[in-house]
């Protein structure tokens, strides 16, 4: 059964809403939440799942928000060594550097 595709697209929109609303309040609980849907059979979006768990583990440790750490992921998996970027907190994880 799972979630249907409104009520997947309604609860992404109410997590959007309340980070954007809170972001540094909600950090936690958008982990908590993206934990929650790692393991649903409907999470797939064409990457491979370990792909998505290291994203999420290095988003609950880090400082970056979840798509800094799963394009790092993404980069990995194509044989890069660093992901260039401007963000200054990004700098200090692994797998950032600066331009």
């Amino acid at each position: 059964a799972g979630l249907g595709r409104r009520a997947r697209a309604d609860a992404l929109a109410l997590v959007e809403h309340q980070l954007a609303a809170r972001p540094e309040k909600m950090r936690r609980e958008l982990a908590l939440f993206l934990n929650v849907i790692r393991w649903a059979p409907v999470v797939r979006h064409g990457r491979p799942f370990d792909r998505l768990g290291a994203a999420l583990d290095a988003y609950e440790r880090g400082r970056g928000d979840f798509a800094d750490y799963l394009i790092l992921e993404e980069a990995r998996a194509e044989g890069c060594e660093a992901v260039v970027t401007f963000d200054r907190a990004l700098l200090r994880a692994e797998g950032f550097r600066a331009p």
